[in-house]
């Protein structure tokens, strides 16, 4: 009784978590990786994920993103695959998470549709929002924080988006320490339940990205803790119960590709609880074992990159080793047809003194669902 009660006030917290995530609140998480004493997942603020995220007036957004004006989201369905991502143009500009005012960036006025997209500049001093001056370079529009710690690109006309974290203006020359937030720059959008299909109607869920690794320096050198500082450049999906008749309903757990971490050639396999902030959700994250997803190719300056798999077979994995997980107990009544992506989420966590830069040229989340019979 007690543990069944320990989740549901969880599950709460979670749904008022993802209030946040809409602009409304204050609720992102940062980080993780393999393992960092202390590592937490990121949630834009983007924060926590909910199967239910509310429309606003345009109506419920469904799925794959159109390349119209609107930038609203309509679905897509080719060769059997239907895209979840919303505006992948981002012509609706972003919300900004954990701020009260001018949390928002719309291009100086440009922006045309809904936001579909939240950025999360978490545990920075040095922040841009709806004030910050906008510049326009070779199709880009350019915003920069005022100290430069954040540097953020995005071209509304081929969907490409760089994001740039200096965070060694953020801790200058005093190096992070435990139970300090640390800076992050990402993007993040959550789907409500009639936007994603349940996982075991699915064949294959792929993730992709073409991207182009900048720029990583080490500003820490022998000083680094690695239980407390690391450079993370990663991708994020919530996986979570939207059954309403599960005693699980709305708990959820990380599910991660983390790209880079200056602290392995590839970052292993994972599994820990998101800690180690204030903001941090007390979910499973599970990492996947990422030599197998970059097909031995580390991630390194100056390298380019293209990703696509299936994290399906992952997923199912992951469900039954969060199940047996002993540092949290929920999940216990969950089933895969009980599942669906809930958030997404990808950028920079610089839980130490480093700097980094990536242009993602393109990305998308596709399901494949299985064939009727």
């Amino acid at each position: 009784m007690i543990k069944r009660l320990s989740c549901l006030i969880l599950s709460l917290l979670f749904v008022l978590l993802f209030a946040a995530c809409n602009g409304k609140g204050d609720t992102s998480t940062g980080e993780t990786s393999a393992s960092t004493g202390e590592t937490s997942a990121s949630t834009g603020e983007s924060g926590s994920q909910s199967g239910e995220q509310s429309t606003d007036e345009s109506g419920s957004q469904s799925g794959e993103q159109s390349t119209d004006e609107s930038g609203s989201g309509k679905q897509e369905d080719t060769d059997n695959y239907m895209s979840i991502i919303k505006d992948k143009l981002f012509k609706g500009g972003f919300d900004i998470s954990y701020m009260n005012e001018n949390a928002y960036v719309d291009y100086a006025g440009k922006a045309s549709g809904i936001r579909q997209w939240v950025i999360n500049e978490e545990g920075s001093f040095d922040q841009f929002n709806a004030t910050t001056p906008v510049e326009e370079e070779n199709g880009f529009y350019v915003i920069k924080s005022p100290k430069n710690s954040k540097v953020f690109k995005v071209n509304t006309t081929t969907g490409q988006v760089y994001m740039e974290l200096n965070a060694e203006v953020d801790y200058g020359n005093t190096p992070r320490k435990a139970g300090q937030s640390w800076p992050h720059i990402l993007i993040c959008q959550n789907y409500s339940e009639f936007e994603t299909p349940y996982l075991d109607s699915a064949e294959e869920v792929r993730l992709s990205m073409d991207f182009d690794f900048v720029k990583f320096e080490d500003v820490m050198g022998k000083s680094a803790d690695k239980g407390l500082h690391a450079c993370q450049f990663q991708w994020y999906v919530t996986i979570q119960n939207t059954n309403k008749e599960s005693p699980d309903y709305g708990d959820f757990f990380w599910f991660g590709l983390q790209f880079f971490d200056n602290r392995y050639t590839f970052c292993p396999k994972g599994l820990i609880v998101d800690q180690g902030k204030d903001t941090a959700t007390g979910k499973a994250i599970y990492t996947m074992d990422m030599k197998r997803v970059m097909k031995l190719k580390p991630v390194e300056q100056g390298e380019s990159y293209s990703v696509d798999y299936d994290i399906l077979p992952e997923v199912k994995k992951a469900l039954e080793a969060v199940k047996q997980m002993e540092d949290i107990d929920c999940f216990k009544n969950t089933n895969l047809s009980d599942l669906r992506i809930g958030h997404t989420n990808i950028g920079w966590e610089m839980p130490g003194t480093y700097n980094g830069a990536v242009m993602i040229n393109s990305f998308d989340i596709r399901v494949k669902n299985k064939k009727q019979l």
